[in-house]
């Protein structure tokens, strides 16, 4: 077995930058342990010193872990809560972790290039964040190296308060005012927001985004308001912008874009409208736009009628002045219409597109303004309607695909998604990822036939027949990876235990018949409703795990499967000992999990 040591330094180094940043894309909130993972990894040798040491020096974090009890709105009037339980009791500790003090005593200001303040569970206001860096003397150190500052903000536990207890915008400018004098350098900012009662519209981090927007080259929020910039047009040295937004009211309003200098750009909820009109170059009157450098493009839009749906349904109410403005935008051209064509915009390095909510029927004339043949990376999320009329086959460069769709339950849709399919599986042999999900229970027919040839990782989330397994994995021999979510077993399987288990031995006793899928080494199976069929599920399972001698791990997710997948294996090794069931012998069950 090769050991870091065995490893050159430039893999190890390679290994330690992917954890760093794989932790930084999903913002684990457990920032101290993370901070000392790494210097648990520069003891493991010297390599891995040398490699982790850096990551271990260059973050100071502050972090929040003050939880408040939930309160029960249900619970009787004046019949008191049961005591907490020993372990939830308040504790005494101080409510901030951070590791500001080692630093000063190790003299390693100068190291630290990023700061994180993150709460684990409550809200952070922002005077008790001043409060908390001006108690650990955070303000009497010079931070000039600084260039990164990551703020991780808690959720509120309740869905209204007192006028009292909101978030102030006097209290917002004062910690973006700190910040600013004590943070010089920052360039980038990453900002996950709560969506509570307390901040109304406001925005935790727009005091001090207003007072560094001309220094900064990369904006990162998450789940918040809408940010407030304070300029007209975004300065040309942002690189990086990136504003998600999984539940709001508000559509997303923003200052125009510098277009020849942006990277990376990911945008939700914009309004439905010509949206170039939201970009800028030097040359004020061109009507060409050219996003010269920009690589990744997301982008989803907004729908009045469907905020107030989900807003709703998530527990919410609208006041009646929120609710008369969605209906107004409902029949405003900004949101319901796509604006004729007038800056055409082009992308000459543009690798990654995602098109997200979107249902318009114009669609096929917004994905034209793309260049199909040089994008790797496609992800599409909306209504059947956005497909039918999609030219998959130009997009010859394609690596990677997603497509979430809802086809509804209309008989007269199912033509369309066997069409759909068929396109799917003829793009090529390029793609070597294929993600599928499809919002509704019709069952799908695989085409039968497959150009996708080198495809590794295949992911469906759609109703499928078991029986169709085995052709689909004839048609992939390069597959390494299937995630099957709602497979579907035949009436033909349903008899008793002993004519299950009889069944099973006589295909055991056949002469080994392989599949094509010679490098498949794992499965992940969740049937569309295992519960009446288990023992059937388990056997279906056994008679395709006999066919792919390369299989390694099989991962059912629910935990009763695994037991009937055990019990049938033991069964089927004691009567029918074969060769090419030694496959079946040394599988590996993954540990299930919960449906």
């Amino acid at each position: 077995m090769t050991t870091f040591q065995q490893l050159p330094a430039r893999v190890v180094d390679l290994i330690i930058r992917f954890h760093y940043e794989y932790e930084n894309t999903k913002r684990n909130r457990k920032v101290v342990e993370r901070v000392d993972d790494f210097g648990r990894l520069a003891s493991v040798c010297k390599s891995m010193r040398k490699a982790a040491l850096p990551y271990y020096h260059r973050t100071l974090v502050f972090q929040y872990t003050r939880e408040t009890p939930y309160k029960d709105e249900e619970a009787e009037e004046g019949v008191p809560p049961p005591p907490p339980p020993e372990d939830e009791r308040e504790s005494t500790e101080p409510p901030w972790k951070t590791n500001i003090k080692q630093i000063a005593v190790e003299c390693r200001m100068d190291a630290i290039t990023e700061l994180i303040i993150v709460s684990h569970y409550d809200y952070m206001m922002p005077l008790e964040i001043i409060d908390a860096l001006k108690q650990m003397n955070f303000h009497m150190f010079k931070w000039n190296n600084i260039d990164t500052l990551r703020v991780y903000q808690g959720q509120d536990m309740q869905e209204e308060y007192e006028p009292s207890e909101w978030v102030t915008e006097d209290s917002l400018s004062k910690l973006g005012e700190y910040l600013a004098t004590n943070l010089p350098a920052v360039k980038v900012l990453d900002s996950i927001d709560t969506q509570g009662g307390r901040l109304d519209l406001l925005h935790t981090m727009s005091a001090f985004l207003k007072l560094t927007i001309n220094q900064l080259t990369r904006f990162r929020t998450c789940n918040g308001n809408n940010p407030v910039f304070g300029v007209r047009d975004l300065p040309p040295q942002i690189t990086h912008l990136d504003i998600t937004r999984r539940f709001t009211v508000e559509a997303l309003m923003l200052p125009r874009m510098f277009a020849p200098s942006l990277k990376v750009l990911h945008l939700q909820m914009l309004p439905l409208t010509y949206i170039w009109d939201h970009f800028y170059t030097n040359d004020r009157n061109s009507q060409e736009l050219e996003f010269t450098s920009l690589e990744s493009f997301v982008v989803s839009f907004y729908r009045p009628r469907e905020a107030i749906i989900e807003t709703e349904e998530m527990g919410f109410e609208l006041d009646a002045a929120r609710r008369n403005r969605q209906r107004a935008m409902e029949v405003d051209p900004a949101y319901t219409e796509l604006k004729p064509s007038r800056k055409r915009p082009t992308f000459p390095v543009l690798r990654r597109l995602w098109v997200l909510v979107y249902t318009d029927h114009k669609v096929g004339e917004f994905l034209d303004d793309f260049p199909s043949a040089q994008i790797q990376d496609l992800r599409l999320n909306g209504s059947l309607n956005t497909f039918k009329s999609l030219n998959l086959h130009r997009y010859t460069s394609l690596q990677r695909l997603e497509m979430i769709y809802d086809a509804g339950d209309r008989l007269r849709e199912f033509p369309h998604v066997k069409r759909l399919w068929s396109r799917v599986f003829s793009i090529g042999p390029q793609l070597q990822y294929l993600k599928l999900y499809q919002m509704s229970a019709k069952v799908v027919a695989f085409p039968g036939t497959s150009t996708c040839t080198g495809l590794r990782k295949l992911q469906i989330g759609s109703a499928m027949n078991i029986s169709v397994t085995q052709s689909l994995l004839n048609c992939l021999p390069r597959l390494e990876f299937l995630d099957l979510h709602s497979l579907i077993i035949d009436d033909d399987w349903k008899m008793t235990e002993k004519e299950l288990l009889m069944r099973a031995v006589e295909v055991a006793k056949q002469p080994a018949s392989r599949l094509g899928c010679t490098s498949l080494l794992r499965i992940s199976i969740q049937f569309q409703d295992c519960r009446p069929m288990l023992y059937e599920s388990a056997l279906a399972i056994t008679l395709l795990v006999l066919k792919i001698s390369s299989l390694e791990v099989l991962d059912p997710k629910v935990f009763s499967l695994v037991e009937y997948l055990e019990n049938i294996r033991k069964k089927v090794m004691m009567l029918a000992i074969h060769d090419h069931l030694d496959t079946y012998r040394h599988l590996v069950f993954y540990h299930p999990r919960t449906v």
